[in-house]
């Protein structure tokens, strides 16, 4: 008894399987890669009922008609051929054009009487307080967003140190940023991995300690306001011109111009009053 069960179901497998690999002829009037304008242009165009939108891989192709053999495939061929000039005979699983079952329809609601409708009263919606805390959770990361920036030195918060780092000079957009127990050089705050990597490999010819980094876009605001003054740090080598393709997600100005024209200004001052 056991033996005849196991034997139907491997019959039935066997017929599913080869239902499944049966072949027919087709007309294949499109052939798009499968990205979402493509997508949107083909769904939005009406073809014959015959015809099924099929993703294959990386394309999406619009096929026409399943034909058991190729006479009745050359019959119906003229009338793909009218509408669409680029018509291409293949083939492709049966099972690809098999009717897809209609879905129920929604039972037609009862009309209901001016009475049964006064006595329903509409309760508010109450909403836990996990729930609340959630939403303010979501509204005060969409309002903190983050961005890069350069670290570029970093030093401790004792008297000494701080009083030599206010004598020092670094790039415009560098802001200095007190941490727990240090002070930190940020340069920079930016949307794109882009921008930050090429200001960054300018950076870091000049401070060995130079490292990219996240921040809260609010907090660079909030210490950029508190600049000190201009900017005379003297570089050695003077940094070289590139040219940088303007981004579209660049938040700041990016550090190549603002940087060299200060080193520019450096030397004009150094070679002054080599001549004095």
């Amino acid at each position: 008894m056991k033996f005849l069960i196991f034997f139907i179901v491997v019959f039935i497998n066997l017929l599913i399987a080869s239902e499944q690999k049966k072949v027919c002829y087709t007309a294949e009037i499109e052939r798009m890669a499968f990205v979402a304008k493509n997508v949107q242009k083909i769904n939005q165009t009406s073809y014959d009922k015959s015809c099924r939108r099929i993703r294959l891989g990386d394309f999406y192709v619009v096929r026409c008609g399943c034909y058991d053999d190729l006479q009745t495939y050359k019959k119906n061929l003229p009338k793909f051929q009218k509408k669409y000039p680029n018509v291409k005979k293949t083939l492709t699983y049966a099972y690809r054009f098999q009717t897809i079952p209609k879905q129920p329809q929604q039972p037609k609601l009862k009309k209901q009487k001016k009475e049964d409708i006064q006595k329903k009263v509409v309760l508010p919606k109450v909403t836990s307080k996990k729930q609340e805390l959630k939403k303010k959770n979501l509204n005060i990361q969409k309002k903190d967003m983050f961005c890069y920036t350069i670290e570029i030195k970093r030093v401790g918060n004792d008297y000494e140190s701080v009083a030599q780092l206010s004598q020092e000079f670094f790039p415009p957009n560098c802001v200095e940023i007190p941490k727990k127990h240090s002070i930190s050089i940020s340069c920079g705050c930016y949307t794109s991995k882009r921008a930050v990597i090429e200001d960054y490999r300018i950076l870091e010819e000049h401070y060995e300690d130079a490292h990219i980094e996240k921040i809260s876009q609010k907090k660079f605001q909030k210490y950029k306001q508190q600049k000190k003054g201009e900017v005379k740090k003297v570089i050695k080598k003077p940094l070289k011109k590139i040219t940088v393709k303007k981004e579209e997600n660049l938040t700041f100005i990016p550090l190549q111009s603002t940087v060299v024209q200060t080193v520019e200004k450096i030397e004009d001052n150094s070679t002054k009053e080599d001549k004095k």
